[in-house]
């Protein structure tokens, strides 16, 4: 779980497993005191990202791309993520 819980934007949300070196972050954006709403409530406040292990257990270098974090801009707030992975992470977010 990610919670950002100072400031005036925060975001809350979840990590899913990805494989051994990928985690997908599915989550949601609220502003000063509003609370914050599940992911899949819409793109005025869905968030969706990758996290990427940059770095093996024994100090070795990955060669993944960095870490990559957007917000959600479809208009159709039941917009299903196109990659199948983000598919399932997100079926198991709406579950939860």
């Amino acid at each position: 779980m990610l919670e950002k819980i100072a400031g005036s934007q925060r975001t809350e949300g979840r990590f899913f497993d990805d494989g051994e070196q990928r985690s997908i972050y599915l989550g949601s954006l609220s502003v000063n005191d509003d609370p914050a709403k599940p992911y899949g409530s819409g793109p005025q406040s869905d968030q969706i990202g990758y996290a990427f292990a940059t770095a093996s257990m024994n100090g070795a270098s990955s060669s993944r791309p960095p870490t990559t974090n957007r917000s959600s801009t479809s208009s159709n707030s039941n917009a299903e993520p196109a990659i199948p992975s983000l598919r399932r992470a997100a079926a198991g977010a709406r579950q939860a």
